[in-house]
This record gives C-alpha cells, sequence and structure tokens, in this order.
C-alpha cells in the first residue's frame, strides 16, 4: 500500500512539473522582424552576395535594396513536419534546403497538402521610419522542443505601384528557433528578398509616305499617363527614379508642364520609355506634337503590363504595345536585332503639300521699240519747221546788212 501511495505521489508530482513546463514553454514567445527588401533585375549583376548570412540578428541595408511595403506573407507551423523528417533519417540542413529550393506556388502546394498550421498573415509596412518591416510574436517551443516555422510570400498589394516577380529570388523561408546563435535572440531578424523586374515599354514611330511608302520618324514627341481610379489622368513624373516607384502627377498642359517627362523618338523612331519601372496595369503613350508635314496621332499607344514575366503554365507573358508584343529583355535595353525590325509600330500619316498659291511677281517695263504715235510726230514737225524759218530769217537778214 506504501508503494502504491509512493507511485501515485510521484507520478502526481511528475504530472505538476510537466504541467508547468508546458505552462511556461506555452507563455515563452519570440518576436519575428521581417524585413522585405526588393532588387531591380538589372542589378542583380552587382549583388555579391544574394542572402544576408546575418543569423537572426539585425543588420545595416548597404545594398541597392530598398524596403517594400504591401509584401503579403503566410506564416506556418512547420515543427511536426521537420520533427517527422527527422525522424526519416534526413538531417536539418537538408530539410532547410528541400524547401529554400521550392518555388512559391510548389511551397504553398506543400503546406497544403502537409496540412501545416497557419500561425498569422502578415503585411509589411513602415516601421520606425523603415519600410517594408512586418513582425508576430510566435511560441518559442512546440511541446518540449523548439518550434520551427515556414515563411512563404504570398503576394504584393497591387497599389504598391511596384513590379515585383515572386518567381525569382522569393524562396520560401525555414525558421527553428534555438538554432545555434539563434537560442537567445529575441527577436529574430529575417530578411526575405526578391526581384523588381524591368518591364520597360518602347515602340517605334513610322510615317505612311503618300507615295505608299514607309519611313521612321524622328523627333516626335510623347508623354506617358495612368488612369485612376477616378477616371483621372495621371502623367508619369520626370524626376529621377531610385526605388522602382514612379510618380505622377495630374496637369492639363502635358506639353508646357516640365514636370511631365518627355519620350522623344530617336532616329530610329524609338521612342524609349529609359528604363522607367512600370507596375502591372495598362498605362497610355499621348502624343504631344508631331512631326512637321505628318498629322498628329489622335489616339494614344496602349501598354499592357503583366503582373509577371511568365504565367503558371510557365510561358512568357509580354508587354503588349497596341496588343503587339514587344521584344524585351531584362536589362531594359532594346537589342539591335529588335531595332532593324522596327516592331511594334505607331505610324502618322504625311500630309498632303500645301497649294496656296504663289505671290505673282509685278512685271518689269522694258524699253519700247514701236514707232511714235502721230502726236509725237507732229510735234517734232513743228520743231524743224521753225527751226528752218529761223535760219531762213538769219540768213534775209544778213543779206540785207550787205546791200
Amino acid at each position: 500500500m506504501k508503494k502504491l501511495i509512493a507511485f501515485l505521489s510521484l507520478l502526481a508530482f511528475s504530472c505538476i512539473v510537466w504541467g508547468q513546463t508546458q505552462t511556461v514553454h506555452a507563455q515563452d514567445l519570440t518576436t519575428l522582424m521581417l524585413h522585405k527588401r526588393i532588387y531591380r533585375d538589372a542589378r542583380l549583376a552587382n549583388v555579391e552576395q544574394w542572402e544576408y548570412d546575418n543569423h537572426g540578428q539585425e543588420v545595416i541595408q548597404s545594398d541597392h535594396s530598398f524596403g517594400l511595403n504591401g509584401a503579403n506573407f503566410d506564416v506556418y507551423d512547420a515543427s511536426d513536419f521537420y520533427a517527422k523528417a527527422k525522424t526519416d533519417g534526413e538531417t536539418e540542413a537538408e530539410f532547410a534546403q528541400r524547401l529554400a529550393q521550392l518555388d512559391r506556388k510548389s511551397a504553398e502546394a506543400l503546406a497544403k497538402a502537409h496540412d501545416l498550421p497557419t500561425v498569422a498573415n502578415l503585411k509589411t509596412a513602415t516601421v520606425n521610419g523603415e519600410d517594408g518591416v512586418a513582425s508576430l510574436n510566435v511560441p518559442t517551443y512546440s511541446g518540449d522542443h523548439y518550434a520551427a516555422y515556414l515563411l512563404i510570400e504570398t503576394s504584393v498589394d497591387a497599389d504598391t505601384l511596384v513590379n515585383v516577380d515572386l518567381t525569382k529570388k522569393a524562396a520560401p523561408m525555414y525558421l527553428r528557433l534555438g538554432h545555434t546563435s539563434q537560442t537567445t535572440l529575441n527577436p529574430v531578424h529575417l530578411y526575405p528578398k526578391n526581384v523588381g523586374y524591368v518591364r520597360d515599354p518602347f515602340f517605334f514611330k513610322w510615317g505612311k509616305q503618300l507615295d505608299g511608302t514607309t519611313k521612321r520618324l524622328k523627333g516626335v514627341t510623347f508623354a506617358l499617363y495612368r488612369v485612376d481610379e477616378t477616371g483621372k489622368k495621371l502623367y508619369l513624373d520626370s524626376a529621377p527614379v531610385f526605388d522602382l516607384k514612379n510618380n505622377w502627377i495630374a496637369t492639363t498642359e502635358p506639353m508646357n508642364n516640365v514636370q511631365v517627362a518627355k519620350f522623344i523618338s530617336d532616329e530610329h523612331g524609338l521612342v524609349d520609355s529609359g528604363e522607367r519601372f512600370l507596375p502591372a496595369g495598362t498605362y497610355y503613350f499621348e502624343e504631344l506634337q508631331a512631326l512637321k508635314g505628318y498629322a498628329k496621332a489622335s489616339k494614344p499607344v496602349e501598354v499592357i503590363v503583366p503582373a509577371t514575366w511568365y504565367d503558371d503554365d510557365g510561358h512568357f507573358l509580354p508587354v503588349t504595345i497596341n496588343g503587339e508584343a514587344m521584344d524585351e529583355t531584362l536589362s531594359g535595353v532594346v537589342k539591335e536585332s529588335t531595332i532593324q525590325k522596327g516592331h511594334p509600330r505607331v505610324y502618322n500619316t504625311q500630309l498632303q503639300p500645301s497649294t496656296t498659291p504663289k505671290p505673282s511677281t509685278p512685271a518689269q517695263s522694258l524699253p519700247s521699240t514701236s514707232l511714235p504715235s502721230m502726236g509725237a510726230a507732229m510735234s517734232w514737225l513743228a520743231v524743224i519747221i521753225g527751226l528752218i524759218m529761223m535760219i531762213a530769217a538769219l540768213r534775209w537778214l544778213n543779206k540785207k546788212r550787205s546791200l
């Protein structure tokens, strides 16, 4: 009987201790601090180290990335998922590498297939003057072990006005608390990154000649605008852009407004957006000034920018100009072969030459070669007769004196 009482007492004590341990673990929280960073494609060649090897510590940003607000993340509890992988003989390094190699859609499918519990949905914002920050308090432990989490970036809000490619460099992030130096870290700083891809619309300005031929037109002036939700036209600002975000202004005189960015066709007829980075949406090039001798276009040039480079089936999604696909590159530089082809094309029609009559030139007076008129002849005859009579009179006087 005493042994039974002692056993029950020990069992009760163990249960109390276990319950207290579980209570302490349940109340032990770790703060995850996300710092969402973004690059543009053309700058990736200059990025020596894509991942921050910060071991959960806060780092000072010194690269060409910038914080992005409006990025959405799903946070999953991967503790049981990792525990099973470990039981199956997979090391944690192998497990983390397997997850890191997944793209966004594959990671979402994995979380659904393994029924990973959703911990929270996060959205990055400006915190203490830093863009792209989100924080979350999560349990440090799962049972008697440190908890593991999987973070997947799912989307970027459309009103961020930044093109973000979630298919590139946007690998899911696996984190197990208490791993190496993270044992005593609280908060844990994470730096998910991805790419703001370059979508630089361009087209070629051509003239339709009166004789039926075509030629490239140099010197045609355009402005780029979009239409907001109220129907107002907003023109692209000419101010330089450093963070992939464009400024847009409202004006009724875009040609005379120095703040409006102007795009002028070059000797190839090329109208290039100058590596301005447009988010997904519809835009318009408005012709502000036509070339002399050509009719000004009455309709704007429609530009449609897709949300990503590729669709779900891996098919390339080009930017279209009036429905015609662009032959674009990641760098934003128009290829020589594209210049030679001169597509997509936008035409102006040559005007008929002016038919205004030339002013008449006054006729110059020429010396007359005709005979004198009758009046002029009679005058000359009278003069001759008068001279003869004077000579005769003089001779008569002289003769009389000599007598």
